[in-house]
């Protein structure tokens, strides 16, 4: 398990500096876009021939996520201060009393 792992890292490395291709190059190869044949040089190689198509499954793959997410999000609203809280809640105005 470690060799595949330390494989897997050395190839990621490799194939991209970036956080984002490494990921996308990583999700290609779960959802079966990139045959992995266990030999660096050929693997780095084909997965670079196709780098481009990678990059934009993936960005295509997220969007939706993307899209649900911002639906998701609604405007904050200002929290309103402790007086207008209290003098909406009572009713009645609220007076300051002086600390002499």
């Amino acid at each position: 398990m470690g060799m595949m792992k330390n494989y897997l890292l050395t190839l990621l490395e490799k194939c991209s500096e970036e956080q984002f291709g490494q990921e996308a190059i990583e999700w290609a190869i779960i959802a079966g876009l990139v045959r992995l044949s266990y030999e660096l040089d050929a693997d780095v190689r084909s997965i670079m021939l196709r780098y481009d198509e990678i990059i934009e499954a993936y960005r295509r793959s997220l969007a939706p996520a993307n899209e649900e997410l911002r639906k998701s999000h609604t405007p904050m609203k200002r929290a309103g201060t402790r007086r207008q809280i209290k003098a909406g809640g009572s009713g009645t105005s609220i007076k300051r009393k002086d600390a002499a």
